[in-house]
């Protein structure tokens, strides 16, 4: 199962919102997932592909919390996977 969060200082609540916030901001919401061609970077690519938003992958390596990546300007957003 994945997963995508943020922190609590994002100007969203819900993935609604974070689309319409992408929408409004395209090329400018940056997310973190492990690796290029990983299951993270598929989810990213089709969320773009069904909402037509351009958010930006930012891929780290390995299935630990991702580095700081982010810039004011930009989104923090995440996708990891839930083990149970």
């Amino acid at each position: 199962m994945w997963s995508c969060g943020s922190g609590s200082d994002v100007p969203y609540r819900s993935f609604a919102e974070f689309i319409d916030y992408a929408r409004k901001n395209p090329g400018r919401v940056r997310i973190g997932h492990p690796a290029r061609g990983s299951v993270g970077d598929f989810c990213v690519q089709l969320i773009n592909a069904l909402t037509g938003v351009e958010l930006v992958p930012i891929p780290y390596t390995g299935a630990a919390p991702p580095p700081p990546l982010y810039a004011e300007d930009t989104s923090k957003v995440s996708c990891w996977r839930l083990v149970p």
